[in-house]
């Protein structure tokens, strides 16, 4: 029965061209196990370290620059092998943002036509935040007498409470420091209560605050120039994620994309 399939062409053709077939995808993934350390990488490699080092390298520093540079070679290869790039939150960002930059390059910095018409267009965006000026007397916990303590600082009376770390008095503290300091339940508060009186004592995560509001000051538009640094950065922001944008539309013709369905 073998040598009657041995004897058919047919079979001998199927035959020859399965070993090709096998040959070929042998040594086609064999060539990508290959790890080589090239003159112009070697090259670059003991410049760097001679840079970095401000001596000559030595020999056993060029076995220690190959082993290093091949073993790195092997784990990062052996990394993508098993899918670390897809499953490793920090690798897949790195990647992520280096596309984007392989995107969008260089790009040219914005003439100043370019800053204002997007300062105007954007205009809500620039503001001086919203200040308070305020004093406190604070405590760690909930005072035992508080409508007498609160009665007395009306009357001109003061008093010392326990020490708050970051002082008593705020002089125009912003919305977002403030906010981080105290809560937005609490600023929300000192933008609420009347001035030029005593009240409290008001809960904040940090614990007893009575309160003495001298002033507030509503948000105030900046100018142009005010603003040029900040809109100079939003600006090109924009810009990079628009080049993204694009480049990402043209390269979803290649995924078949599911998306969630937005009730």
């Amino acid at each position: 029965m073998v040598l009657r399939l041995l004897r058919d062409p047919l079979f001998t053709f199927v035959l020859l061209g399965t070993i090709v077939f096998a040959s070929y995808q042998f040594f086609e993934n064999d060539t990508t196990r290959i790890v080589q350390l090239n003159d112009a990488t070697k090259n670059r490699l003991i410049s760097d370290f001679e840079q970095l080092t401000g001596r000559e390298i030595t020999q056993a520093d060029k076995v220690n620059i190959e082993r290093e540079y091949i073993d790195g070679e092997i784990l990062f290869r052996e990394a993508i092998a098993n899918g670390m790039h897809l499953i490793v939150p920090e690798v897949r960002n790195k990647l992520v943002e280096e596309m984007r930059y392989q995107i969008t390059g260089m790009l040219p910095d914005p003439d100043e036509q370019q800053l204002i018409d997007y300062y105007l267009n954007n205009i809500e965006r620039y503001f001086r935040e919203p200040t308070v000026t305020f004093e406190h007397i604070y405590f760690q916990q909930r005072p035992l007498n508080p409508d007498e303590l609160l009665e007395n600082l009306n009357q001109g009376n003061t008093f010392l409470g326990d020490e708050f770390s970051q002082g008593n008095r705020f002089p125009n503290y912003g919305n977002s420091m403030l906010r981080g300091m105290f809560g937005q339940e609490f600023l929300s508060k000192l933008h609420q209560f009347p001035t030029g009186q005593w009240l409290g004592p008001e809960k904040s995560p940090a614990g007893w605050h009575y309160l003495y509001i001298f002033n507030r000051r509503s948000k105030v538009p900046l100018s142009f120039d005010e603003a040029r640094i900040q809109v100079e950065n939003d600006l090109m922001q924009w810009t990079l994620q628009q080049a993204v944008s694009e480049r990402i539309q043209e390269l979803e013709k290649k995924y078949q994309v599911t998306r969630f369905e937005h009730n």
